[in-house]
């Protein structure tokens, strides 16, 4: 399975899909070598998801989940784009990333969403309006033409809520109009589908950074990390910042956002130099967790979970704390998803966003290198305003899907292993710290007709987001060279928690 975030499949000429396309697969079905789509040359490449010829993987598991066919106009297979769920109106969105095909790894404008319950893809790039709330004369507020929303690389996305509303909130990023890393903030109306970008009062602005970890908690924004070069030196943010919205300053038409504090240095038990992933609103708000994550590609560090990068954030206080987990933790990760895993929890996933991120090839014209493993799941925000959520806010559990190496494949132990997904049920309730390994990858047995790189939950199932491979006897490296159909999010598996033994706190 492939090294790096996992990107999605490419639509151009879209292949329609039946309603009903659900596949049964039996665990001991014996298929040929087969390999994923190839990344360009990244020194990173994209790998098997399950090695095939391994006797180990003949032997996995007798549990026959079912492979399904997602629906609609399926999003492309993007490197690095932003994952942002809504389990308000129970869909998942994916904005940006690069064309797989795009040797010079230029963002793109991509907009897609699907339906968690029906798993229809929409295509949303050219159905968004640009909206100007700050000048209602204005040819953009008066005209509300459709216009795809800015070409951003990497930034930190989360969602927020407002009024019963769903918005994202677009942070940082490199902005391809701007050819330059950016510390510029963008609001997408997720009910009307308008963008605008949002000015934010305040002494200056945070440092301009890429790929920060932002969680929206009520009325503020908090962002952590994130750095300001794709390599070299990584100019990294060793800090957070935290905007407000304030709904009593000024009239209508100003900005109601200012900048509580910014760039404020780690402290306290958060190590001065500590690298985040991701943040996670836990606890019904009260604490954010944050896990660890990679700088740009000169970072070279193995991406593991022990008690020396996992901290709560309080932000009633501003306190940093040490989370002391047992038991078996995620090692050598490729990348990883994880969000809050709460009870009743309409649905819940990925993301590309913001996590790790890093590791790539060097940058080509105005385009920039693609990130590392990791891409950020983005946890649904608590609301504001009185927007009700959905129920059990409160929670001390997170749920982590990790690609890690295979240690049935022939490769483990390798510079070059083939990755495969494991599940990690965290607690971090006081009274029983503890986190717990789920061998899913055991279960799932040789799927070698599928590529599976991204993780959802909805209600009392998770689903294994993927692709399924054209090719069956091709060559990994021979890949780029073929003339077919770009791959696309068209599949997932559908696991029951039940029977892998996982249960929301």
């Amino acid at each position: 399975m492939r090294h790096l975030p996992p990107p999605f499949c490419r639509n151009d000429t879209h292949i329609p899909q039946t309603d009903t396309a659900d596949i049964k697969m039996n665990m001991n079905d014996q298929a040929g070598p087969s390999t994923a789509p190839a990344y360009q040359d990244t020194g990173l490449k994209r790998k098997r998801t399950f090695q095939d010829g391994h006797a180990e993987h003949q032997r996995r598991g007798n549990h026959p989940f079912t492979v399904k066919s997602m629906k609609g106009d399926c999003a492309p297979f993007n490197n690095c784009a932003q994952w942002i769920h809504d389990p308000f109106n129970m869909k998942m969105y994916m904005l940006g990333g690069t064309r797989p095909t795009d040797e010079a790894n230029i963002p793109t404008s991509d907009f897609f969403r699907y339906d968690t319950e029906t798993m229809k893809w929409e295509d949303l790039t050219h159905s968004v309006t640009y909206y100007n709330p700050f000048d209602p004369y204005s040819c953009a507020a008066l005209k509300r033409e459709k216009v795809p929303l800015p070409a951003v690389g990497d930034p930190g996305c989360t969602l927020w809520r407002l009024q019963n509303t769903s918005f994202i909130f677009v942070f940082g990023g490199y902005d391809c109009n701007e050819d330059q890393v950016s510390s510029n903030t963008i609001i997408i109306n997720l009910e009307r589908l308008e963008w605008w970008r949002q000015p934010i009062k305040g002494k200056g602005s945070p440092k301009a950074r890429l790929c920060p970890a932002v969680v929206a908690i009520e009325s503020r924004v908090y962002i952590f990390g994130g750095y300001g070069a794709y390599e070299g030196d990584p100019d990294a943010c060793y800090s957070y910042s935290i905007a407000e919205w304030r709904p009593s300053e000024g009239p209508e038409v100003c900005s109601k956002w200012r900048w509580e504090v910014q760039d404020v240095p780690y402290h306290g038990q958060m190590p001065c130099q500590a690298v985040v992933g991701q943040a996670i609103s836990v606890f019904g708000g009260k604490k954010i967790f944050l896990t660890p994550g990679r700088l740009n590609a000169s970072d070279e560090r193995s991406l593991d979970f022990t008690t020396h990068n996992l901290f709560l954030f309080r932000p009633a206080d501003r306190v940093f704390q040490r989370v002391e987990l047992m038991g078996d933790f995620p090692k050598s990760i490729g990348y990883y998803y994880a969000f809050d895993f709460r009870k009743n929890q309409q649905s819940t996933t990925t993301a590309s966003r913001n996590l790790p991120h890093n590791l790539s090839s060097p940058p080509r014209k105005r385009g920039r290198p693609r990130k590392h493993p990791l891409p950020t799941p983005l946890a649904p925000a608590q609301s504001s305003g009185g927007s009700p959520a959905p129920s059990n806010l409160v929670t001390s559990s997170v749920l982590v899907c990790a690609w890690v190496p295979d240690t049935t494949s022939p490769l483990y132990g390798t510079d070059d292993p083939d990755y495969t997904p494991e599940l990690y049920h965290l607690n971090l309730d006081p009274s029983c710290e503890e986190i717990r390994h789920v061998n899913i990858a055991g279960r799932i047995g040789s799927r070698e007709d599928y590529s599976f790189e991204g993780f959802a939950f909805v209600g009392d199932r998770m689903h294994l987001l993927g692709t399924k491979r054209e090719q069956s006897d091709a060559d990994e490296e021979d890949d780029e060279d073929e003339d077919g159909p770009d791959p696309t999010w068209d599949v997932y598996l559908d696991i029951s928690f039940a029977e892998v033994g996982v249960t929301p706190r």
